[in-house]
């Protein structure tokens, strides 16, 4: 049921008899005219800009990632994949990529997930920032190493200088 189907003209479901997927008479252009803006105002797969970007899905894409299998560069593709997960928030990049890293490092959490399972999520990652402040600031680089630290990494922060070292 789309967003835009429960607001119909003011009227109630049950007085006008109402049917999901089929418009009603007097609604049916202001219906369209909500759909047109609701969709407006979000995202669906959009595209990368190319260049700079590559498709992975597109011809150029795949070649660049035949070539690095068949060099031998791509081994760490492979377990990275195997954890691959969506974030849960849009603000969860940071705590997302990190819960990639940690699976895929086999890094045991030393705590359960749900049930019996020890596995990273975003809930887990709070030692250095409350996932509630998470959610609405995000990380920068800093809280990104001290979440991969105090969850069992070696990391450390390297930042470019201006003259490239």
């Amino acid at each position: 049921l789309w967003p835009w189907r429960l607001l119909h003209c003011g009227q109630s479901r049950r007085r006008r008899g109402f049917l999901p997927g089929v418009p009603e008479r007097g609604c049916a252009r202001l219906e369209r005219v909500r759909a047109f803006v609701w969709m407006a105002s979000t995202f669906y797969q959009r595209v990368l800009p190319e260049p700079p970007c590559i498709s992975f899905l597109g011809q150029e894409g795949r070649r660049v990632f035949e070539e690095a299998l068949a060099a031998g560069g791509m081994e760490c593709f492979f377990p990275l994949v195997a954890q691959f997960r969506t974030q849960d928030e849009p603000a969860f990049c940071g705590l997302t990529t990190l819960v990639v890293a940690l699976n895929a490092l086999q890094v045991d959490p030393g705590a359960v997930w749900k049930g019996i399972w020890r596995w990273f999520h975003e809930s887990m990652l709070s030692c250095c920032k409350e996932n509630a402040l998470v959610e609405k600031e995000g990380i920068n680089l800093d809280e990104f190493v001290c979440l991969a630290s105090c969850n069992g990494l070696v990391a450390e922060t390297r930042r470019a200088t201006k003259d490239g070292d």
